[in-house]
C-alpha cells in the first residue's frame, strides 16, 4: 500500500503517516488528510503450528518462542563451535599432563587454551539450549534470545504504520542456495517499505510466525477501524443533537417575539 498526497501527489513515507488517527500530512505541502486502510484482506494458506514453537496469545501481546528451528548439524556455526572447542579441550587435557609430568610446558598455555575451549563451547551451548522469543504489542515487536546471556542484545521493531506482515527467503540463502532454505519475516510500512522483524527461520516457522502476527495485526487494525467509527458516529449524534437545540431555541425566540404586548 502506497499513500500519496490528494492536494500535490507527492508520496507519503512512514514517518509522516498516523495509523492510530489514519491520518497522514504531506511533507511537501503541509496538507492533513485521512486515509483508509485497504478492506479486502489477502488470503494466505493457513500453516499448522510447528511442534518446537510455544505460543501465549493474550490480550495485551503475542508471544512466540522456539530454539533452533533447523537441525543442528547442519547449523554451521554450531557444529564449528563444537568441532573447535573439543579439539581445544583434548589439546588442553594433553598440554596440562605435559606441564604436571614434565613441566616443559610453559603455564599460561595451558590455561589460555582452556579459556579459549570454554568460549567455543559456551557458544554452542547458546546455539542448542537457547530459545528466540518474540513478542507484539499493539506498538511494537522486540526479539530477543535466553535465558543464557549473549552478546547480541535484544531488538525493537516500531510497528506505527505498519499495514501487513509477511515473509520471504533471504538473498543470502537464494544466492548460497542452502540446502534448508533460510526466511526473513518483514513488515510492510504503509508507504511500501519493509522492516526486518527477524531472520534465518525454516520456512514453516516464518510463515506461521508472519501469520500470527498478521492476525494480531489485523485485529488491532479493525479494533482502531471500530473505535473511529464509533467516534464518528458520537459525533454525528452531537451534532445532531446540538442542531436540534438549536432549532429549539431559535423556535422559542421566535415565539417570545410574536407575543403580544399586555
Amino acid at each position: 500500500m502506497q499513500i500519496t498526497c490528494p492536494n500535490c501527489g507527492q508520496m507519503i513515507t512512514s514517518e509522516h503517516i498516523n495509523i492510530q488517527k489514519m491520518a497522514a500530512v504531506c511533507p511537501t505541502c503541509h496538507h492533513v488528510f485521512p486515509f483508509d486502510l485497504p478492506t479486502a484482506k489477502t488470503k494466505r494458506r493457513k500453516v499448522k503450528q510447528p511442534e518446537g514453537l510455544m505460543l501465549r496469545d493474550e490480550d495485551h501481546a503475542l508471544t512466540m518462542s522456539f530454539r533452533t528451528n533447523w537441525r543442528l548439524e547442519r547449523n554451521e556455526n554450531f557444529v564449528g563451535t563444537m568441532i573447535g572447542g573439543g579439539m581445544m579441550s583434548l589439546v588442553t587435557v594433553l598440554l596440562t599432563n605435559e606441564y604436571l609430568e614434565s613441566g616443559d610446558v610453559p603455564f599460561i598455555l595451558p590455561i589460555f587454551l582452556g579459556v579459549f575451549a570454554m568460549v567455543m563451547l559456551y557458544g554452542a551451548a547458546v546455539i542448542a539450549y537457547n530459545k528466540t522469543h518474540i513478542t507484539m504489542t499493539d506498538y511494537e515487536a522486540t526479539i530477543s534470545r535466553g535465558p543464557l546471556p549473549e552478546f547480541t542484545r535484544s531488538r525493537k521493531v516500531d510497528l506505527a504504520g505498519v499495514v501487513s506482515i509477511g515473509y520471504e527467503e533471504t538473498a543470502v540463502s537464494k544466492k548460497e542456495a542452502y540446502d534448508t532454505p533460510r526466511y526473513r519475516v518483514w513488515a510492510e510500512m504503509a508507504d511500501g517499505s519493509r522492516r526486518t522483524i527477524i531472520n534465518d527461520l525454516v520456512e514453516d516457522y516464518a510463515a506461521f510466525v508472519a501469520q500470527r502476527m498478521q492476525e494480531r495485526l489485523d485485529y488491532d487494525l479493525d479494533s482502531i477501524a471500530n473505535e473511529n467509527e464509533a467516534l464518528n458516529i458520537g459525533r454525528l449524534i452531537e451534532a445532531e443533537e446540538e442542531d436540534i437545540q438549536a432549532s429549539e431555541l431559535n423556535g422559542s425566540r421566535s415565539q417570545s417575539h410574536r407575543s403580544p404586548m399586555p
